[in-house]
């Protein structure tokens, strides 16, 4: 398929964003069981699955199955298989796992991002005297060693092959196949997307993925709803897997105040909503506020505090965090320094896609043997290359991202929140996005640059950009963001909890 054929059919997935939410929640919501709260839960975490999976999807068909393939094989040459991180926890665990007192305020956090962002918050009401206990999911070793050091305690969800599990996992999932076997629902719910490519195919593709998606959601979800059954809490907080905490908080935790911490800027494309019954949310700016709105909470029970992850960013010196690269990585000193941050594969950013990419940065490092390339892969992968990399191109896990980023001449991502970080840092940016997906997160044209499509595109704009004064580019970024980086977000937005927490 030509580049401009790629181009119109990435333009048209782009302008029926809000369309694709619509259609998925006119098939989803009819279906939506009211009992019992798993199954419940479980339907409404669908909702952004099928949105993202109707993206990604047209985007996987605009370019077909051949280039695709051949795009895999190329990327497998040059960097190797990625495969997910899951560490045995640490020995400590069974010493912090278990309380007899209820908890003031129990943590949900089932990411480690999510553990990283509110554990500020939570360290900031631990020493004013609340019981902040943590719930991670079984095999977060990140998130444990993270919580570990604050003197948090913690519990995990089970492992999810706990014979107790058994039976919840088995009915939820006879009972929710319906959403899989329904195949003239199925191609009722496709033709409404109006997606290129055959009818058959695509409902193939959708009914293995949602029952293999509603199969991993029961494991997780009977395992989340066991550990909240076990840990009484007078006042519960969640940050990710909103659909599904939400509403097995109803079941497990009905009398409890009910907070939610959004733990990041959330794009306003494609427009997602999840129902969100909370007695109060708390978002970094003013952003986030599209979203949670249309999650059905009042703007009068919704605070802006900042982004406590992002307190430390103040305290980053330039210099420091360069000579700290040019220790790790040598053959980085007195050149100019790229850094890529990889996406991890979802419904909505498949593997071709994420290939994709990645393929366009190697042609262009290979155009700049000049310039030293470093690709910081998403903390949920690990890689083992299986051939040499270009020179130029190193592949890093060990620095901390921030500290990468603000050494980095320019950062080059597609929508991840490090396009975010590197604007707070004052980094250049150059957005990629060689997916034929939506600008989900689109920061490079609303700052006077464009977003590149292709290894030339990306490789003119790098020589731009390492061209230009620095400063330039750090002051054209302005102030888009409505809360200044003052490194005290974590202390309002533990103020903000602390006062309602009192008020129970």
């Amino acid at each position: 398929m030509s580049s401009a054929s790629t181009a119109s059919a990435r333009d048209e997935i782009s302008a029926k964003a809000g369309e694709v939410v619509e259609r998925v929640f006119e098939w989803l919501e009819p279906r939506i069981p009211a009992e019992p709260a798993l199954d419940r839960a479980l339907a409404l975490n669908l909702a952004p699955f099928l949105t993202g999976w109707a993206t990604g999807r047209g985007a996987d068909q605009a370019e077909g199955p051949t280039n695709r393939r051949a795009a895999w094989r190329r990327l497998r040459r040059d960097l190797g298989d990625y495969r997910p991180h899951l560490g045995e926890m640490p020995e400590e665990v069974a010493s912090a796992e278990r309380q007899t007192m209820p908890a003031d305020l129990l943590a949900v956090c089932l990411q480690p991002n999510a553990t990283r962002a509110f554990l500020p918050v939570a360290v900031r009401m631990h020493a004013a005297g609340v019981r902040v206990r943590f719930l991670l999911e079984y095999g977060d070793q990140r998130s444990s060693e993270l919580i570990l050091s604050a003197g948090i305690p913690f519990c995990t969800t089970p492992p999810l092959g706990r014979p107790e599990l058994w039976p919840a996992f088995t009915a939820a999932s006879l009972r929710l196949a319906r959403f899989w076997r329904d195949r003239p629902g199925l191609e009722a719910f496709v033709r409404s997307l109006g997606m290129p490519g055959s009818v058959d195919g695509h409902v193939r593709h959708l009914r293995k993925e949602l029952r293999r998606a509603i199969l991993r959601g029961t494991w997780r979800g009977a395992a989340i709803e066991s550990a909240l059954r076990a840990l009484p809490a007078q006042n519960v907080l969640f940050v990710t897997h909103r659909a599904l905490l939400n509403h097995l908080f109803r079941s497990t935790h009905p009398a409890a105040g009910r907070y939610f911490f959004l733990q990041g800027i959330v794009p306003d494309v494609p427009p997602l909503r999840t129902e969100l019954d909370v007695d109060h949310a708390i978002v970094g700016s003013e952003l986030d506020l599209p979203y949670v709105l249309r999650c059905g909470i009042e703007r009068s029970a919704i605070s802006i505090t900042g982004y406590p992850d992002y307190d430390h960013y103040v305290l980053l010196d330039r210099d420091a965090c360069r000579a700290e690269v040019e220790g790790r990585i040598p053959s980085a000193s007195g050149r100019p320094l790229v850094v890529f941050t990889s996406q991890y594969k979802t419904s909505g950013f498949p593997d071709a896609a994420r290939l994709r990419n990645f393929d366009a940065l190697l042609a262009t490092a290979r155009a700049m043997p000049e310039v030293e390339f470093v690709a910081k892969l998403h903390p949920r992968m690990e890689a083992v290359p299986l051939v040499e990399l270009p020179r130029n191109v190193v592949l890093e896990q060990h620095t901390d991202t921030a500290r990468l980023i603000k050494a980095a001449d320019v950062l080059v991502t597609f929508w991840s929140t490090t396009a975010v970080e590197a604007i707070l840092l004052g980094t250049p940016l150059v957005q990629l996005n060689a997916t034929a997906l939506p600008d989900f997160l689109d920061l490079s044209t609303s700052r006077g640059r464009p977003i590149a499509r292709s290894a030339s595109d990306l490789e003119r704009m790098l020589r731009e950009v390492l061209a230009a004064p620095r400063d330039l580019d750090t002051a054209r970024s302005g102030n888009w963001l409505s809360v200044e980086l003052d490194g005290h977000a974590a202390d309002r937005a533990s103020q903000v909890l602390l006062a309602h927490l009192n008020r129970r």
